[in-house]
């Protein structure tokens, strides 16, 4: 449809934050009409063939404009007009007698936000005059300050930096960079992995390529369904992919998201960068353990696309210097360094480098004890340590010896831990080994906060005097 009067601004705005300004009335009143004028009411379904109706006040009188969408596509495009009424129905009188077309699109800066509005032949020089197009130019610079009730509160939409309405998530992980993009863009791989560990994936579509979305309900430990959709916008391969995130239409849920992809000692730097309509979203959002969530999601894919590793994190409620103390003291070792149901009897490990270590462990089902030793291959004190790692057999021989690698990075006051054991030959292997440095990683972060699931066993203290 051609459009009479022609509004183009680049907004320093998230598209779903103009959206919202548009389609929701609270946010609407404040600014629809230039000041000094006001809107006194608005009723608004936002739907192909709902209702769009303002009673406006103009030089103290009132006027009411009754209107319908006609057509809605979220985030996207929306066409209203005031020569129908809700359900299609003609007006006998209208308003203004225009057809107003919006569209919103995302840009380095904001939104690139335009609106075309398209009069009546007959009302072109009153449309004009009454101020259709200096109103339609206002509200495009009209979105800071904009107050929603909302919960109980009042809540303020402002145009935080984008820095303010980020989450980002960073980490090396140690594969090659295209076993970790071909693990994130197959088709048939991506479901197999995506998510926090304990979700799954269940695909209704997917459409792994720009322009297309990948439709799916993750699935919680406790059966809980969570509808998710990725629109895939950009996708530069090996490097990037930009997708928005919504949960399929049932909700607001909603956020732009980038991951960047890039070689790195070690393996791949994958850096995961979400985007949300306001600060208080990304607030609300890591406040429920986005991090952390994403950080296993990490885990899931640093396993798909290094065959044979285990990885888990933890974010750990204590300063890096303490963290590695409990790696690197036996007599604080003793708390935590342990599965459910076993106890350390004895330990020495004294992390330097080219030093052997041994600890010896005992079930407390049944007393039987289990040695498992091995040597450091590199120590970087209070940020890394590498080390080989075998179970003795009863002749004391180890069969097979494995390679694990401990890192940790102190984010806002807390540390985060990331280990990784790389070499089990089996997906048995695999499983029964994460499951045991998870249960020990969650001791350790008990003991962190005072909160030991049981108390230490007496154990022989053989790690070397300290330096």
């Amino acid at each position: 449809m051609s459009t009479d009067l022609t509004i183009r601004r680049v907004l320093k705005a998230s598209r779903a934050t103009i959206w919202r300004c548009w389609t929701e009335p609270d946010l609407l009143k404040p600014w629809f009409i230039p000041k000094p004028h006001s809107i006194e009411k608005v009723e608004m379904d936002v739907r192909p063939g709902g209702r769009f109706f303002s009673l406006m006040r103009i030089d103290g009188k009132e006027y009411p404009n009754d209107g319908s969408f006609l057509e809605v596509v979220r985030q996207e495009r929306l066409v209203f007009t005031d020569l129908l009424v809700a359900d299609w129905q003609p007006v006998a009188e209208p308003g203004l007698g225009f057809t107003a077309v919006l569209t919103f699109a995302d840009h380095p800066e904001g939104c690139d936000y335009r609106l075309g509005a398209a009069p009546d032949a007959r009302r072109r020089a009153e449309a004009r005059k009454n101020g259709l197009h200096r109103g339609l130019g206002h509200r495009g610079r009209a979105t800071r300050g904009l107050c929603a009730q909302a919960g109980g509160r009042v809540v303020t939409v402002t145009e935080a930096r984008v820095e303010d309405r980020s989450l980002v998530i960073d980490r090396v992980l140690p594969a090659p960079r295209d076993a970790v993009w071909a693990a994130w863009t197959d088709p048939r791989r991506l479901p197999k992995w995506w998510g926090p560990r304990g979700f799954t994936c269940e695909t209704r579509e997917i459409d792994l390529r720009e322009g297309g979305q990948w439709r799916f309900d993750m699935v919680g430990p406790d059966g809980t369904r969570y509808p998710n959709r990725h629109r895939f916008r950009r996708i530069a391969p090996k490097h990037a992919i930009h997708y928005t995130l919504d949960d399929d239409g049932t909700g607001a849920h909603h956020f732009e998201a980038e991951v960047r992809f890039a070689d790195a000692e070690g393996g791949t730097r994958v850096t995961l960068k979400m985007i949300f309509p306001t600060a208080e979203e990304r607030d609300a959002v890591e406040a429920f353990g986005a991090v952390a969530y994403g950080h296993t999601t990490f885990d899931c894919l640093t396993e798909a696309a290094a065959p044979g590793t285990l990885s888990v994190t933890r974010i750990l409620n204590a300063s890096q210097k303490r963290v590695w103390r409990c790696w690197t003291n036996a007599e604080e070792m003793a708390h935590w360094f342990f599965p459910d149901g076993i106890d350390i009897k004895s330990a020495d490990f004294l992390p330097r480098t080219g030093q052997p270590w041994r600890t010896v462990m005992r079930s407390r089902a049944d007393g039987r004890e289990m040695v498992v030793r091995g040597q450091f291959v590199s120590v970087d004190p209070e940020e890394s340590l590498v080390f080989t790692h075998g179970w003795e057999d009863d002749t004391g021989i180890v069969a097979t010896e494995t390679t694990v690698t401990i890192t940790l990075h102190e984010e806002a006051g807390r540390t985060r831990l990331t280990l990784a054991q790389a070499g089990l030959a089996t997906a048995e292997s695999l499983a029964g080994h994460r499951e045991g440095w998870s249960q020990t990683l969650d001791n350790l972060a008990a003991y962190l906060v005072g909160e030991a699931k049981v108390a230490p066993a007496p154990f022989a203290r053989r790690q070397r005097s300290e330096q």
